[in-house]
């Protein structure tokens, strides 16, 4: 028989708005993860290219890897906006005591300093987790 917080989460789970942030998280890590692996292949390629002092090479990487980055950060701040949309509607579907918790778990993830060993702020399954143990404690 489920517990009163494991019926809250699957609350949340069973909105639309959860279908929604999957989706955003799955689209973000799919074309996040070539621009890390190809700015990985330039960087090696660049110290490659800074121990034979290859100048010429030495541009063409850099510009490679400034490309990635500022793509990387761009899809960032794209996804990151429609994250929050769909937490804000999710939140707003649940309503009460749970869209509030919801809410405050988010924002307060979100807050913090990203840690690169924690991967990155836009994680559905943490979020969940974290608000179970919320929803546990209160």
């Amino acid at each position: 028989m489920p517990t009163a917080t494991q019926e809250k989460i699957a609350l949340l789970q069973s909105s639309p708005y959860h279908t929604e942030l999957q989706q955003i998280e799955k689209d973000y890590r799919a074309t996040h993860k070539p621009l890390l692996l190809q700015t990985k292949k330039s960087l090696i390629a660049y110290r490659a290219a800074t121990r034979a002092g290859n100048t010429a090479a030495l541009q063409e990487h850099q510009d490679n890897i400034d490309e990635n980055i500022h793509k990387m950060v761009d899809l960032h701040k794209e996804k990151k906006r429609e994250w929050d949309i769909g937490i804000q509607r999710l939140g707003e579907d649940v309503g009460g005591i749970l869209g509030r918790t919801l809410m405050d778990v988010v924002r307060e993830l979100g807050g913090r300093r990203p840690n690169i060993a924690e991967g990155h702020d836009m994680d559905l399954g943490k979020v969940l987790v974290v608000v179970g143990k919320r929803m546990d404690s209160e």
